[in-house]
């Protein structure tokens, strides 16, 4: 027992009580001029990204090497979104996990952010879960006639192909529980 009196309870209860959050701002990342200078003197491909693999700015050896270095495009989207792009990787596979891996790095506890937001607002699919019974069905489907619709095709077809993950058939299948 903590034996607390009135005001030490009240703060403590302060401290974990939910607060609604104000919503913040979009705020748009800067680059800064000199930068742009530096760009236009590399004689190589070179591209500045922001926190959410944003195409800021890129010098014309990075457009004509990969299109899609334009200002305004955003990595991970194209990677997720454009066949093109899933294409160009040796492994879409790895380089989709690593970009989600670096994305929620760079997210860290910024989940509120509101560039953050949209980007998987713009990429995620509707889950639902249902009882039954026991045990819960998550369940993802995209939106109707949405790129997400999209997105599912193309990873059925890896998975009919062999080129994704295996669906485990029967509980024979799954590991035992007690082994593990």
């Amino acid at each position: 027992m903590l034996r607390l009196d009135d005001v030490e309870r009240t703060y403590l209860l302060g401290l974990v009580a939910a607060r609604p959050r104000t919503p913040r701002r979009k705020r748009p990342e800067h680059v800064p001029a000199r930068v742009h200078e530096l760009l236009a003197h590399l004689q190589i491909p070179a591209f500045v990204e922001g926190r959410a693999f944003d195409v800021l700015a890129s010098n014309p050896m990075a457009v004509a090497l990969f299109p899609r270095l334009r200002p305004g495009r955003n990595r991970l989207r194209d990677l997720l979104l454009d066949a093109e792009e899933q294409a160009f990787q040796q492994d879409w596979t790895k380089a989709a996990d690593d970009f989600v891996a670096a994305l929620r790095t760079t997210i860290g506890d910024d989940t509120g952010n509101p560039r953050f937001v949209e980007l998987v607002d713009e990429l995620r699919l509707h889950r639902d879960k249902l009882a039954i019974g026991d045990v819960i069905l998550v369940v993802y489907y995209p939106g109707r006639d949405s790129d997400s619709d999209e997105k599912l095709r193309l990873l059925t077809a890896l998975v009919h192909t062999g080129s994704a993950g295996t669906a485990h058939d029967s509980p024979a299948d799954l590991p035992d529980p007690k082994t593990t």
